[in-house]
């Protein structure tokens, strides 16, 4: 006779994943993210670039040897080696970035042209830092300078494979994401289909 079970095991249901956001969306939230955060990386430094100027630049926490943020980088000093104080009379190159990449979005004080980077004494860079989180939250996509954050992102997110298990790839548009397909056959009957 066989043995009854008064109770059965109930397993946790798992949680459904949320779509991935665009392309464009995400870039925004993840340059934000970086310029933001306050969270420590695996130097035990903050990994937010708008924090750790602030420590380096304006509370005068910064390292002897300057540790480059995600949207500056020390380049140069003012002052001779013996007299270099962490923090002050540095020249510090600012940059906006989608992902990985470096966007054609700062205008050089001194020239006026677009750049990807602009140096800037390290006084400023604090102000110049908060202005780049202003332009960000209120980045449309369809601006000029939306479409050039929007191009630079497009190519970062552009999928990679290991050697040998490469497959064929479009942008979609409509979705603002890439569509990997399994191979040039799907790839051929998508691009019909998306012409």
């Amino acid at each position: 006779m066989p043995v009854k079970i008064q109770q059965k095991a109930v397993r946790a249901e798992r949680a459904k994943a949320e779509p991935r956001k665009p392309i464009f969306e995400r870039y925004v939230k993840n340059a934000l993210e970086r310029m933001e955060t306050e969270e420590l990386d695996t130097n035990g430094l903050i990994a937010g670039s708008l924090p750790a100027a602030k420590g380096r630049f304006v509370e005068g926490l910064g390292r002897e040897k300057a540790v480059a943020a995600y949207n500056w980088k020390v380049v140069g000093y003012h002052d001779k080696v013996k007299d270099r104080v962490p923090g002050k009379n540095e020249i510090v190159a600012v940059h906006i970035k989608a992902g990985s990449r470096m966007v054609a979005l700062l205008e050089d004080p001194d020239t006026g042209k677009v750049k990807k980077s602009i140096e800037i004494p390290s006084e400023n860079v604090v102000a110049v830092l908060d202005d780049i989180k202003t332009f960000l939250e209120t980045l449309d996509k369809n601006s000029e300078d939306g479409k050039t954050f929007h191009k630079e992102a497009i190519k970062t997110a552009t999928p990679r494979f290991k050697k040998g298990e490469e497959k064929p790839f479009d942008y979609c548009e409509k979705t603002d994401e890439w569509i990997i397909h399994e191979n040039t056959k799907e790839q051929f009957r998508w691009q019909k289909n998306n012409e």
